[in-house]
């Protein structure tokens, strides 16, 4: 009877139990095992590849130089190099029209916030337009010098405009409520763009023949700071959190990147030839330079500060801008007269959790960017039952039944759709009456307890 003690009806049943266990996980790690290219940590899984961004459409201009959204995304403004006019394009069709502006040479356009008004610098005065109807309701000369490089910034309340003069060497802040200039500050030589951090507590300027920017206090009208770069410092622009900027150096092919809280250089990045603007997306993860001597765009990644990818665009780029809500931007090619439409598609990068039953029902939390005005979000090519956009970073589904096995975790944007994955896993539900699958904790007790009870039927056989 001794031989029969392993095979009586109770141990029977549990050893049958732990089969059942190890059949269900074995099927759930195979499944899991499927995600190619990816990292599961602590129940999330990560997806590592990286989202492709193409031009989806080209505009005819006129030797387009910069370019701006209106805060609310529905229109985009566009200075033409040679031209006294702006164009006007609406965002949602990408069709355009053209207003006169009674000047020649306009450089940059900045919006007030409630988009009411535009502030375009030409080579003599700043206009000041209506932007209901487009038409001059007031301006001012810009200040010391004339001609050249002219760009105008506004503080965050709209209540002082920043106005560069490159031949000059200055920077004239003019109060917005009587249109007179207060202060003139001289900063280094050539002084190209001007910007507000987006907190207003700090007024960066590219200095093109110094190679410096110069730091200006708003709150006193003074340069604070000096901060040297690369050759040829051209665009500029803070992140959306106002803790770094980006300084492109046309003369030197590179990035710089500042560290606002202690003004200093802590990454240069290599780029394209001659690079000329710059922009933030929206969500601060991606920046975007314009590469006027490649015809191409250069993609950041700013939590890395590496170009994670080359876009093609038109001859001659120079301005860049992105839409409020992050799923298109606009490029501005000078010699090619033309706006290159690059739409930024949503990206899935983790779920949480990463699997569920094939039954469907479970609700996942979906990690991302540009997830704003999402369509249709999907597993497997099944819509999720419901599903909810909290942010552009995160989403949640209920998913659909599915079959056992991997899925795609997919989101519809105006922008397109994100790259297949497979972040998903269906598995089989454990049968009615049957244990579920234990804890990596509970395995360990099951196999200790295992060990102790081989060891307790070795002595016993021997007694």
């Amino acid at each position: 009877m001794k031989a029969l003690f392993c095979f009586s009806d109770p141990c029977s049943a549990a050893f049958q139990g732990v089969i059942n266990y190890l059949i269900v996980l074995t099927t759930t790690i195979s499944a899991l095992l499927k995600h190619i290219g990816c990292i599961v940590l602590m129940g999330c899984f990560v997806f590592t590849s990286v989202q492709a961004q193409t031009v989806t459409e080209t505009i005819s201009s006129g030797y387009p130089f910069f370019v701006a959204f209106t805060p609310d995304g529905s229109k985009a403004y566009v200075t033409m190099e040679t031209a006294s006019r702006i164009q006007k394009i609406n965002t949602s069709t990408n069709t355009y029209s053209l207003f006169s502006y009674d000047s020649l040479g306009a450089t940059c356009v900045a919006f007030t916030s409630d988009g009411s008004k535009a502030y375009v610098a030409t080579a003599y005065s700043t206009k000041i337009i209506n932007t209901a109807d487009n038409t001059v309701s007031a301006s001012f000369v810009n200040g010391s010098g004339s001609g050249g490089w002219w760009c105008v910034a506004l503080s965050p309340d709209n209540s002082k405009a920043y106005v560069t003069s490159d031949s000059g060497g200055t920077v004239s802040v003019v109060d917005t409520s009587n249109n007179t200039i207060t202060s003139t500050i001289s900063v280094g030589s050539l002084p190209v763009r001007v910007v507000v951090s987006p907190d207003g507590r700090k007024v960066f300027v590219t200095n093109f023949g110094s190679n410096t920017v110069s730091v200006i206090d708003p709150t006193t009208n003074a340069v604070a700071n000096t901060i040297a770069v690369g050759s040829n410092p051209y665009g500029v622009a803070f992140s959306p959190d106002s803790s770094k900027a980006y300084v492109t150096n046309s003369g030197g092919n590179t990035v710089s990147v500042i560290d606002t809280a202690t003004n200093g250089v802590i990454s240069t990045i290599t780029v394209g030839s001659n690079p000329k603007g710059v922009a933030f997306s929206p969500d601060g993860n991606t920046a975007y330079v314009t590469n006027t001597g490649s015809n191409n765009v250069s993609v950041i990644n700013t939590s890395t500060n590496v170009v994670i990818n080359t876009i093609t665009v038109g001859s001659n780029p120079i301005g860049v801008a992105f839409s409020p809500d992050g799923t298109k931007a606009y490029v501005a090619n000078n010699r090619s007269s033309s706006v290159s439409v690059m739409t930024s598609q949503p990206t899935v990068t983790s779920i949480s959790p990463i699997s569920g039953s094939t039954l469907g029902g479970t609700s996942i939390t979906i990690t991302g960017t540009n997830l704003t005005g999402a369509t249709g979000i999907t597993v497997g090519g099944v819509a999720c039952t419901t599903f909810n956009v909290a942010t552009a970073n995160s989403a949640t589904c209920s998913t659909p039944a599915g079959s056992a096995g991997t899925a795609s975790i997919m989101v519809t944007t105006p922008g397109g759709t994100n790259l297949a994955n497979n972040l998903y896993a269906y598995v089989v539900p454990v049968a009615s009456g049957t244990a579920a699958i234990p804890t990596l904790s509970e395995w360990a007790m099951i196999f200790m307890s295992s060990l102790m009870g081989m060891f307790a039927f070795v002595r016993l056989r021997r007694h």
